[in-house]
């Protein structure tokens, strides 16, 4: 028998909890500034990249995209679309705004900047040059950017939020133009103008109202970069370039909602290590706020959905080489809402045929009808861990010989592709007449005379180029399992000056000393390999030590273990040493022990017995494709990672 009365005891309770009793919407606004006019002054960028990237992400989220994008984004468009959310946006709503384009400093007109700047976003319609008849006007100032988020905090109320993310840079410069830049160190402001030198802190420019009220929405903000940083563009996998903030939060935005927002940016912020190392992003605000306000769902296995089917036997999903989906991984379509898949036969099996960023491509194994697969939701059975790759250009017209050479060389290594426009690595003379190795964002990796014997030339730059390539590779690398679980921290002694690892990056001093503790919080035991990839693209195994009489069986980790490892000496303290720069610690755990350290010392070429091992030699080893590498099934392995930088 049903009670009245405790009904609506339970519905009371369910009013006092806090949970939302409306509807509540999430609307998005995404703005890409990447074709200026011709004679703004601004260099052409690939912002149109970003917003095709974020955009079905963000609405893969339930949210409602508006965009505007090159000549729809002047400021009077840009303001007037916010004013329009404003209008359609209610209480306790979510909102998100998004800007790739140009950004750039200007002369404060109100006399609130401690250093006599504004940062501003670069709209359609805003030169870069300051002229009699132009001083900044048409640029977006942080001052009125932030009256009209304000606005809008106001109309969504304490239960609402905004999350606003820059993909742009107000005072950095690149000095060669070898990748894409965005930003300026061009000031906007008369010859005559002099920058207030100031003590004032890296602040955020869109939370610095004062305002006493306490009825607005918690709001975060993402930037790029830190003041005085280039912003630079990331060649992808699919050989495009995206702006790194753009790329990260597209990566980040996919996992398991539930997480707060600084956690968010501490996934961030370490892929950004990855693949824009020159520079910091910022996070501001209420970063202890829950993600788009989310509640944590039960627990899945990570899956995909079908986008659209071709015909009974192909379709596309929406996961691609963004989510480590490569080509030759093999899928499995189970009833939508299956939490983990079992041994129960699926509605269907398949394999990627082609991937890319967050898209791919299914041949399925056997016909199925478009009503039944349209619904399924795809987990993956077999993944494929894909191939070190690298484009690399040959800049050497005074070396003629060395360069054919080269090429020659090079053409060994299928997974090394020559290219004169997208390139992550350049090979070039230096006005002293050195040969140099440097990368797209003129980070010099090495650099040797060229009056050394010409067999040693090409040998250097063949050294530089693999290390730097199966470094890459490697760091990129992620699996995860359900069951498998194995997890990483590095803790700092209580008296170090080291900094927060709570953004998800720590900061030690040449000499300073820590603890690696690895955590099993899976249902099996684990095997640990423990890999440092330092600055110079040096891999060295730590466990087991590259040296030592230590074997994988010697490192198992038992469900629920927590194991402090020791370094070569047996001491429980590592500690920070050169080379100095972004340094990564990562963390292979593995169902059946297998020893990297033959793979890694012998490029991959090294004999191994288990799947995992022949997947990894497979993928490592630059002188095989892509499409040949073996997969390794559901349950092999797991990997963390941690980067640290290391400073004097």
């Amino acid at each position: 028998m049903k009670h009245p009365f405790l009904c609506l005891l339970c519905f009371v309770a369910y009013l006092g909890s806090g949970q939302f009793l409306f509807a509540q919407s999430k609307v998005a606004l995404l703005v890409g500034v990447g074709k200026y006019p011709e004679g703004s002054g601004w260099r052409a960028i690939n912002a149109a990249n970003d917003l095709a990237l974020l955009q079905p992400v963000i609405a893969a989220d339930g949210f409602e995209v508006r965009t505007l994008q090159d000549d729809q984004a002047t400021k009077r468009q840009i303001l007037d679309a916010l004013s329009q959310i404003e209008a359609d946006l209610q209480t306790g709503d979510i909102f998100f705004f998004h800007f790739s384009g140009h950004g750039q400093q200007v002369m404060d007109i109100n006399g609130d900047e401690f250093d006599g700047l504004d940062e501003a976003l670069v709209p359609f319609d805003a030169p870069a040059q300051y002229s009699d008849s132009y001083s900044g006007q048409d640029h977006l100032l942080d001052d009125e950017l932030s009256i009209v988020l304000l606005d809008i905090r106001r109309k969504l109320g304490p239960r609402g939020q905004v999350f606003v993310t820059l993909d742009a840079c107000h005072s950095g410069t690149a000095t060669r133009g070898l990748s894409v830049c965005r930003g300026t160190d061009q000031v906007m402001a008369p010859p005559q103008f002099q920058i207030v030198q100031s003590a004032s802190t890296d602040g955020g420019p869109f939370l610095e109202d004062s305002t006493p009220e306490v009825r607005l929405a918690p709001m975060v903000v993402f930037s790029a970069s830190s003041a005085q940083e280039a912003n630079w563009e990331f060649a992808a996998e699919d050989g495009k370039r995206y702006g790194p903030l753009s790329y990260a939060l597209a990566k980040a935005i996919g996992r398991p909602m539930g997480q707060s927002y600084q956690a968010l940016f501490g996934v961030i912020q370490a892929e950004m290590a990855l693949i824009a190392p020159r520079q910091t992003p910022r996070a501001e605000g209420s970063l202890n706020q829950t993600v788009w306000g989310s509640e944590s769902l039960p627990t899945t296995q990570p899956h995909y959905e079908v986008i659209m089917v071709a015909n009974n036997q192909e379709l596309r999903i929406n996961g691609g080489l963004l989510h480590q989906l490569h080509p030759g991984a093999r899928l499995a379509f189970y009833p939508a809402d299956t939490r983990f898949p079992t041994s129960d036969k699926p509605i269907a099996t398949g394999t990627i045929a082609f991937s890319e960023l967050i898209r791919a491509d299914v041949e399925l194994d056997q016909p199925v009808s478009k009503a039944i697969i349209t619904s399924t939701w795809v987990f993956v059975a077999e993944q494929n861990l894909g191939s070190a790759k690298l484009a690399v250009k040959l800049s050497l017209p005074s070396h003629p010989e060395l360069a054919a050479e080269l090429k020659k060389q090079l053409a060994d290594y299928p997974a090394l592709q020559l290219s004169e426009q997208q390139f992550a690595v350049l090979v070039e003379a230096s006005p002293n007449g050195a040969i140099r190795v440097i990368t797209a964002d003129e980070f010099i990796l090495a650099e040797e005379q060229s009056n050394s014997p010409y067999a040693d030339a090409v040998y250097f730059v063949e050294e530089v180029i693999l290390k730097y390539a199966q470094a890459q590779y490697l760091k990129h690398l992620e699996y995860a399992d359900p069951w498998l679980k194995a997890r990483l921290e590095l803790i700092v002694p209580a008296a170090s000056t080291a900094g927060n690892t709570t953004t998800g990056l720590l900061t030690l001093r040449e000499g300073e000393t820590f603890y690696i503790d690895v955590i099993n919080e899976g249902s099996k035991a684990c095997y640990i390999n423990l890999l440092d990839i330092q600055p110079d693209s040096r891999i060295v195994s730590l466990i087991p030590g590259e040296n030592s009489r230590q074997q994988p069986e010697d490192f198992l980790l038992q469900p629920g273990e927590r194991k402090r490892l020791k370094s070569g000496d047996n001491n429980e303290e590592w500690v920070a040493s050169p080379p100095l720069g972004y340094e990564m610690v990562k963390l292979i755990a593995t169902e059946e022990p297998v020893d990297l350290r033959q793979i890694i010392q012998t490029r991959g070429m090294a004999e191994t017995n288990t799947p995992l091992g022949k997947a990894l030699a497979r993928s490592f080893s630059m002188r095989h494709r892509g499409d040949d590498h073996p997969n390794i099934s559901t349950g092999a392995a797991c990997m963390d990672s941690v980067t640290l930088f290391i400073v004097e």
